[in-house]
């Protein structure tokens, strides 16, 4: 074989791998890309409402807090009234991510956190009729 064949034939070579790295390339980029449009577009937004829903509980008992706190009528309505809106902006919310949600583990997590607030909210409700009628000790 002639110097100039073998040439040609090595060139053609790394010509040949050249086109499939940048195939393989190609393929891994449309990957990522579907990796990050699922982030971006499922995965982020559920944080954000989980995050929101985080931030609506605390913000709950707090109010519930300064409920026991409070001894002038006024400031005790004000705070209900807060703890009522609280409570619409925490069931918004966990409807938003419910609907969300599509995988089995996230929907048991869901009925999980449902089975909790079941057994919460009347604790939380006593505590606050005991802080209606001023029993702290008792709240």
């Amino acid at each position: 074989m002639k110097i100039g064949t073998r040439l040609i034939f090595g060139f053609l070579a790394i010509l040949v791998f050249y086109a499939i790295t940048i195939t393989l390339e190609f393929i891994g980029l449309g990957n990522i890309n579907d990796t990050m449009n699922n982030i971006t577009d499922k995965q982020i937004p559920k944080v954000i409402v989980s995050n929101n829903l985080i931030d609506q509980f605390n913000a709950n008992m707090i109010l519930t807090r300064n409920l026991v706190m409070l001894n002038e009528k006024q400031a005790i309505d004000n705070e209900v009234k807060k703890i009522a809106e609280q409570r619409k902006s925490f069931d918004k919310s966990f409807d938003s991510l419910s609907k969300m949600m599509t995988d089995d583990k996230g929907k048991e997590l869901l009925q999980n956190i449902k089975k909790v607030q079941a057994e919460f909210r009347p604790i939380v409700n006593k505590v606050r009729e005991f802080a209606l009628k001023n029993m702290d000790a008792e709240a």
